[in-house]
């Protein structure tokens, strides 16, 4: 707040206070000009928070009874801890014990009395922004008693909530100084570099080793060839939820293949009765307020937080193509598992690479939080392949490995993983239970297909989409024989008609039963 303003803090604390009366729940309509700029200036600070820094303001430097805060703060219907609570820590409110035993009395802090009489924001020493802070300091900063205690005491700044929360739930409150510097410049580091290892020989913070181990015992960090460490994935989520500007999808990409949201061509398709409930299901909870709802049930349930779905049904039903419409529709990215980066003729290697995937992935869904991109895994008996009993070879020993890794990874998983197949019984049987959701898609009845006729063909007639549909043919069949109809064109002219079509779907289903697939012609 500027100096020209005509109305300063210890002004409009005046004027609230002689506006709201003690003995009902005060109208804002009498002080609204004063309430809005304290809310303003000290925001988000509640109406209840300001009558009683009001209230206390007209007895500085006298102190007040816990019974008369109460009853300022119960007029506004608020809890009246809750308010005390972000008075005090914030360093407005000081508290004292009374003589009377169990009873207490507030003042308005000496600190706070003057800001308020110069008409400046109070602690406008401390960081407004404790993310914007850590990214743009120096890290040898970090190691500063200076600024440890600077940044610390910024935490309890209401817009700095997620950090304090972080703080909290990570309990770096309980570890020495020295830790905590430790903790903020791997959190730094993470920033800059994401999940690339911090190294303290090669970085000269030899000093930083033991600190770094505590941190990696208390399951804040990963330690990696005993001097390079790395943020856990559960702290990076914790402290980063949400900050999507410090995910770098170009570390994945050395395993997988990126498809943005925005790239994907949206279009509508149709499934039995069925299969249509069961991706309904599944579409609701991939979308942004269904997959927060999803996390707290499953982290109240102590189970796996990740959606880990199976598609799976005969080539041509769609497993892919759904997979794609579901991150299209809830504006997600796909990551497509790509097996040729992740195989190596070097023994061992392979192994290392779907671990380093699967971990790049779990700090990727950690860090997006309810914005989680989809890792799709296509074909997915590539990956997931039955474990083999007696192996004698290198090959066959690294399946096995690669299977064991996916499993023990399923197990602590984040984000989505969805998987599809056409060969289900080429998949391991312990996979069976970490699919949350096993959505079979065959092929579409008869219902079904007519829509898909329809759509796909709009100059067909009811009945001769009722007609068409008595094919059993899949989807991916029907789009075959569609642009079969409108590659035609180049070659004909015009549309060739509704024979021309009848013909396309006969040979396109000849092939199923080789030489012996004879169907009869169909028609009216």
């Amino acid at each position: 707040m500027s100096a020209s303003k005509q109305l300063n803090v210890s002004s409009a604390l005046s004027i609230v206070y002689s506006n709201c009366c003690l003995a009902r729940r005060p109208t804002i309509s009498r002080c609204a000009k004063e309430m809005q700029l304290l809310l303003n200036l000290y925001r988000p600070l509640t109406p209840a928070a300001i009558v009683v820094l009001s209230y206390l303001v007209q007895f500085f430097p006298s102190e007040v009874s816990d019974t008369k805060v109460q009853k300022l703060i119960s007029a506004w219907c608020e809890n009246p801890e809750e308010v005390i609570k972000a008075l005090t820590e914030r360093e407005f409110v000081a508290r004292r014990p009374m003589s009377t035993k169990g009873q207490y009395c507030y003042s308005i802090t000496d600190a706070a009395a003057e800001a308020f009489m110069y008409d400046r924001p109070f602690h406008g020493d401390l960081v407004e922004d404790c993310f914007l802070e850590l990214k743009d300091c120096d890290r040898k900063k970090i190691c500063t008693d200076k600024w440890l205690k600077r940044f610390t005491k910024s935490l309890t700044l209401p817009q700095n909530l997620q950090f304090r929360n972080a703080y909290d739930k990570l309990h770096i409150a309980e570890l020495s100084t020295d830790v905590q510097k430790a903790f903020w410049f791997l959190a730094r580091h993470f920033m800059d570099y994401f999940t690339s290892p911090f190294d303290c020989v090669l970085d000269e913070q030899v000093g930083l080793i033991g600190r770094m181990k505590t941190l990696s015992k208390a399951g804040i960090a990963i330690e990696e060839d005993g001097s390079s460490f790395v943020l856990s994935p559960n702290a990076a989520g914790v402290l980063f939820s949400g900050h999507e500007e410090i995910v770098r999808y170009d570390v994945l990409s050395q395993y997988a293949t990126v498809i943005k949201s925005n790239q994907i061509e949206k279009m509508e398709l149709f499934f039995s009765a069925r299969a249509q409930e069961e991706m309904s299901h599944l579409r609701k909870v991939l979308s942004y307020d269904g997959f927060n709802k999803a996390m707290e049930i499953l982290e109240k349930k102590k189970r796996t937080c990740a959606i880990i779905s199976l598609l799976w049904g005969p080539p041509g039903t769609g497993k892919t193509e759904s997979a794609k419409q579901l991150a299209a529709e809830s504006g997600r990215d796909i990551f497509l598992m790509d097996a040729s980066k992740l195989m190596s003729k070097w023994v061992g290697e392979a192994e290392k690479n779907y671990k380093n995937a699967m971990l790049v992935y779990k700090y990727i869904a950690k860090v997006s939080g309810a914005k989680a991109p989809i890792l799709l895994l296509n074909e997915a008996d590539t990956f997931l392949s039955k474990r083999l009993e007696n192996v004698n070879n290198c090959g066959d020993k690294s399946e096995n490995n690669v299977t064991n890794i996916l499993l023990q990874e399923f197990e602590s998983a984040s984000g989505i993983i969805l998987a599809t197949t056409n060969l289900i019984d080429n998949l391991d049987p312990a996979f069976d239970r970490r699919f949350l959701f096993k959505t079979q898609l065959q092929k579409p009845d008869a219902h079904a297909r007519m829509k898909i006729w329809l759509a796909s063909i709009p100059q067909l007639t009811m009945k001769e989409a009722m007609e068409l549909a008595k094919l059993e043919m899949s989807g991916a069949q029907i789009n075959n024989v569609v642009t079969k109809r409108d590659l035609a064109e180049i070659y004909f002219d015009g549309d060739r008609g509704y024979d021309y079509i009848v013909g396309l779907c006969e040979d396109e289903l000849a092939t199923e039963n080789g030489s012996a697939s004879f169907r009869p012609r169909i028609g009216f």
